[in-house]
């Protein structure tokens, strides 16, 4: 009961409910068994953020200091107390905290941000000359006594998420009902009186864009009046009213993602079904809360380096801008950071993993490369499935499919934990980039030294059937052949070098509230939809048609069968009329998120189905030659040498035998002529 309140909880505070996520979150504790600490520690680490957006710092403190207490491995915990201090202006008693949680856990990052801002606001402090106070005591003696200043003007400001801008008015001491809130679809006005004046206070705005006016609402904290605008279209507000938007001229940005009143049930080819809402909602509450906790981290890594001594600079600047941490690790002692390379120390149980920066996505996803598999294994001949059976481990039963996926799961340190490191090398082979719409792929500047799928399927197609190599070598010649023609034959594995392939166009497919790429659309979201609609979600279903479509003639036209370069301008042809071309035909980039739907679906589909069964028929030709041709092979000349060496040691062996047994006949037949006698 206590977590699926706590969940509730975190919907509340990822849709910015704060108040209602507060109210969550302390049932959760009522509801808690208490039997454990580290669970009731999140709880209580959790209220202490809603108490801290809701500016009840008293609140955050208690909490936050309660689940120390409970577990005192809480980082979160330590970083909201010491934010809470903060903010109290207690800023010694948070640097303590901050130090305190760097115990724990020595690597993070917000700990030691916070820590360097409190060491720099507290040595400010302390650093002011007693000069200043001395001439300001003069300065205090000379003061003419002029007229009471007009009240001071109260700044708003607004923020925004994709659905909603917030307004704030920094007033503190008001309460709710203190506060007029009057709003149409196209003007927004308030109104109240400052407590700690007496004055009116009045903000009436003729509103940069239309919104929701049924659905705006207001909060009032102890510092702030929060008004919640829903807006009716999904765009970038560059400011809040209209006047200064017609001023600046500038043209609305799409937003990420469009506006949608409940999240949609995300398709998926699993018979188990998710609570998608629930994972997303973990997910944006653990990047909120992060954020949250740093509050504008671009802002804060600004400020720190603006105020920084020149050493200060160089240090952050080798330490977390080079390519020496990966970006990751900041040290701001130069020190330190002069006397080599930055290293960067993972915590406890983590291992310091370094990636190259050439993406590789699942080409087709393993059921795309599994149906591909399929369709090869059921088009070959007996004599080709007795040979691949010598290659595939005993527990496979000469399953093609199930090694489909070989040569991804071997890339990934969550799939393949202790070697994954020794295969980074084979990433680049797992497709062929081309300039941004040159569409024409040429070998000689876009393969260099055979390093991209061209390169890797005429090797692994001739390693598979040299007698040098040996079983081992053939069986991932064999692992790699199988997955580098069904990776060929997605057409995004052969696409633009500025965007990786589609991997950085990215957007949103079928009103989904997660950010996606054009790459993973086409590798994995096309595929789980048709086979979830079209199907009954069943992909045997679905591996059937392709068979069916996979004996369609205008597939099987007489095509040589290692044609790789034509299949590889065959999925440039299609990145460059078709794969980059939104619902309504317009180019999609990396500076603009997409919004993809229904109507890129239907139009891409029957393009998906061709490739998966052109892949499955050319693999199985593939297969079948390379069988004909490692049968008919020569051997190398060494082999040819061992076998004239040995042929020539049995005769000899056989011609000794031979004359000792003739030698032992003779004597026996004397010796029989001899006793005769």
């Amino acid at each position: 009961m206590s977590k699926q309140v706590f969940e509730q909880a975190n919907e509340a505070f990822v849709d910015e409910k704060y108040e209602e996520a507060h109210e969550f979150y302390t049932k959760a504790l009522v509801n808690d068994d208490k039997t454990d600490h580290r669970f009731t520690s999140k709880i209580l680490a959790s209220r202490a953020q809603c108490s801290l957006k809701l500016k009840n710092y008293a609140d955050a403190l208690k909490d936050s200091n309660d689940a120390i207490q409970l577990d005192e491995t809480n980082i979160k915990a330590y970083i909201r107390k010491g934010v809470s201090l903060y903010n109290q202006d207690l800023k010694e008693e948070a640097l303590e905290v901050f130090v305190r949680g760097l115990e724990f856990d020595s690597a993070n990052e917000q700990l030691k941000i916070w820590q360097h801002i409190c060491e720099k606001e507290l040595t400010e402090k302390k650093s002011v000359p007693i000069a200043m106070s001395i001439e300001k005591e003069k300065l205090a003696t000379n003061i003419t006594p002029v007229h009471p200043l007009p009240p001071a003007k109260i700044k708003h400001s607004f923020y925004q998420t994709d659905s909603v801008v917030t307004i704030q008015i920094p007033i503190k001491g008001l309460k709710k009902d203190q506060v007029q809130v009057h709003s149409t679809d196209t003007t927004i006005k308030i109104n109240t009186k400052i407590p700690s004046s007496g004055h009116d206070y009045s903000l009436a705005l003729d509103l940069a864009y239309p919104i929701d006016s049924s659905r705006t609402n207001f909060n009032v904290t102890s510092s702030n009046i929060e008004i919640k605008l829903y807006k009716r279209q999904a765009i970038q507000w560059t400011s809040l009213d209209a006047q200064s938007t017609a001023t600046k001229a500038l043209p609305p940005v799409p937003m990420s993602r469009p506006l949608v009143e409940k999240a949609p049930t995300y398709p998926s080819s699993s018979q188990r079904a998710k609570n998608w809402d629930k994972l997303e909602a973990e997910i944006k509450k653990d990047e909120k809360e992060n954020k949250d906790d740093m509050g504008d981290s671009n802002a804060i890594f600004q400020r720190l380096y603006r105020d920084s001594d020149e050493n200060t600079r160089r240090a952050m600047n080798k330490s977390m801008a080079s390519y020496e941490s990966g970006g990751t690790c900041l040290n701001m002692n130069w020190e330190e950071v002069s006397k080599g390379r930055v290293t960067c120390e993972p915590p406890d149980g983590m291992e310091w993993k370094k990636y190259d920066s050439i993406l590789c996505a699942f080409g087709w996803g393993p059921i795309g490369h599994s149906l591909v598999a399929r369709l090869a294994q059921s088009q070959l001949e007996s004599s080709t499935n007795r040979w691949i059976y010598n290659y595939i481990p005993t527990n496979l039963s000469g399953n093609l499919s199930a090694i489909s996926s070989w040569p991804d799961i071997i890339l990934y340190p969550d799939t393949n934990p202790f070697d994954y490191h020794k295969w980074q090398w084979s990433r680049q082979l797992h497709f062929v980039n081309i300039p941004d719409w040159n569409c024409k792929y040429i070998s000689t500047r876009d393969c260099l030294n055979n390093r991209c799928i061209e390169g890797a399927l005429k090797n692994y197609s001739q390693r598979l059937i040299d007698n040098n190599c040996d079983y081992v070598q053939q069986q991932q010649a064999l692992f790699f052949l199988v997955h580098f023609l069904g990776d060929v034959h997605q057409p995004l594995h052969c696409g633009f070098k500025g965007d990786f392939g589609g991997n950085n166009v990215k957007g949103f497919f079928f009103n989904g509230t997660n950010l996606t790429n054009l790459h993973t659309i086409w590798d994995v979201d096309i595929i789980n939809i048709r086979i979830n609609r079209h199907f009954q979600s069943d992909v045997n279903l679905y591996y059937e048609y392709l068979k069916s479509l996979m004996f369609n003639q205008s597939l099987l036209i007489n095509e040589t069968y290692n044609d790789y370069k034509t299949w590889i301008d065959e999925s440039v042809s299609y990145v460059c009329q078709q794969v980059y071309f939104d619902d309504n035909n317009i180019k999609l980039n990396v500076s603009l998120n997409f919004i993809l739907g229904e109507e890129y679906f239907n139009r891409n589909w029957p393009l998906i189905d061709q490739r998966l069964a052109q892949a499955g028929h050319r693999l199985a030709s593939l297969l079948n030659q390379l069988a004909k041709n490692q049968s008919s092979r020569k051997l190398p000349p060494d082999t040819q040498a061992l076998i004239i060496v040995l042929c020539v040691e049995l005769a000899i062996g056989i011609f000794a035998a031979l004359s000792v047994y003739l030698y032992k006949r003779r004597n026996n037949t004397k010796r029989d002529v001899l006793m005769s006698e």
